[in-house]
């Protein structure tokens, strides 16, 4: 059984999983940030979460923030 998936299969998963919703979307380990886009551009509100900064494209609209997932606090009081 192959289980391997090609960027684009994988893409084509998350846009039928967004299409026709709209919400929040929190992307940890977001690396190039290539889901947090697709995500914005099907007009999701996205926070992409990552340690290595320097892979994103700092696209306007995203809520970019440095840190590791572990360490990342989803609610403030935490």
């Amino acid at each position: 059984m192959n289980t391997s998936y090609s960027t684009e299969q994988r893409h084509n998963v998350l846009i039928r999983l967004l299409k026709n919703r709209k919400g929040k979307l929190l992307d940890l380990g977001s690396g190039h940030g290539n889901w947090a886009e697709i995500a914005y551009s099907k007009g999701w509100e996205v926070t992409a979460v990552d340690a290595r900064t320097e892979r994103w494209s700092g696209k306007p609209g995203i809520k970019w923030i440095k840190s590791d997932v572990r360490d990342f606090k989803i609610l403030p009081d935490e």
